[in-house]
């Protein structure tokens, strides 16, 4: 704690300096002894010490350094208690001291340890209403990361239960229990909707605002830009890559033409599948990582984004996987979900109409 001993009275400040005396300390030396009599008051004028206290089992703790212009002892000075700990200098020190004893023994010398206790008391208080509001910072911190923690078991369980269902559901179909066409629409909607559920559930628990899944109009412009340049390059890639292996007979599937209807229900099956597996897989690995980069976020979501498409084939596993791993690096720019679905969407027709799936 410092002291601006230039607001005393004059006189008080004369009366005050020249019962000062000067005082230096080797490192290591006892300023201040715990339990001691609080008769002297200390301001540092070079060098650093160290405020320390016996716990319960002994061990000593640091509670705080002190440099040139702080003041020590205050505490007791001004109430009369023993101190409640010590004061061991960390270099060598020079303090200047003042005694109450001594300026209480002229009139002149009890009207400056009265005007020095008031701007200690001054002082203390200010000192207290800083520690104030930082403890209830550090609370208000306490508290989001306990909601955080919280947040974290509920994504937990959630990506638990839905890998899960979505292991189940993939067993299911590799046995040939039920006779499911797994390229058809109607089972990509049944698939999704085994995620989106439990989703939606998590998203109301957590009380997620819309806008940390990319659901926002910041970014928007500079998303759909870059996502039709990023769409437009796919697209041309995909179709010389086509053009060229057809040349050599080599296809990897069959082209399949998209009606207006099927692209729709594609689209919106898109921008759902990247509203979970960026707007909130991603975001939310990023945030419980406290990934700042977001790059091992962009990769555990990608991998997981993968898994999701296993009932395809361990071919549709990895084209997906390295999909979703450039779907999160755009997402990672702009936090928006409009790009990266538009180039969700021009990736994935555009593998269906080229053969590639």
């Amino acid at each position: 704690m410092t002291l601006a001993l230039a607001e005393l009275p004059a006189a008080s400040r004369a009366t005050l300096a020249a019962a000062e005396t000067r005082r230096s300390y080797a490192p290591g030396g006892t300023i201040v002894a715990e339990d001691g009599t609080p008769d002297e008051l200390f301001r540092i004028e070079s060098g650093t010490v160290a405020v320390v206290r016996n716990g319960d089992d002994g061990t000593e703790h640091t509670l705080a350094e002190l440099g040139p212009g702080e003041i020590v002892g205050e505490m007791a000075f001004l109430d009369g208690e023993p101190r409640s700990a010590s004061v061991r200098a960390l270099s060598e020190v020079t303090l200047s001291r003042l005694s109450a004893a001594e300026l209480a023994a002229t009139d002149a010398g009890s009207r400056a340890l009265s005007d020095l206790r008031a701007a200690l008391g001054a002082a203390i208080v200010t000192r207290m209403r800083d520690h104030n509001d930082r403890y209830l910072e550090s609370l208000e911190r306490e508290v989001s990361n306990l909601k955080e923690r919280e947040q974290f078991g509920v994504f937990y369980i959630y990506s638990i239960v839905t890998m899960g269902l979505g292991t189940i559901a993939n067993v299911v179909i590799a046995r040939n229990i039920f006779d499911v066409d797994v390229y058809s629409v109607r089972f990509g909607w049944q698939y999704l909707a085994i995620y989106l559920l439990p989703l939606f559930v998590v998203l109301i628990r957590m009380k997620l605002p819309v806008s940390e899944l990319g659901l926002t109009t910041r970014g928007l412009g500079r998303s759909l830009t870059e996502g039709i340049a990023i769409s437009a390059v796919l697209i041309g890639v995909m179709a010389v890559a086509s053009f060229v292996l057809g040349r050599f007979d080599i296809m990897l599937g069959t082209p399949t033409p998209m009606p207006l209807t099927v692209f729709l229900s594609y689209a919106l099956h898109s921008f759902l599948q990247e509203l979970l597996a960026r707007g909130f897989l991603q975001s939310a690995y990023q945030r419980f990582l406290n990934d700042a980069r977001g790059i091992k976020s962009v990769i555990l979501s990608s991998v997981l984004f993968g898994m999701f498409h296993l009932h395809f084939g361990l071919h549709a596993v990895l084209i997906t996987t390295v999909g979703g791993f450039l779907f999160g690096c755009i997402f990672l720019r702009h936090k928006n979900l409009a790009g990266v679905t538009l180039v969700h969407v021009a990736l994935g027709t555009g593998a269906f109409v080229f053969g590639f799936l």
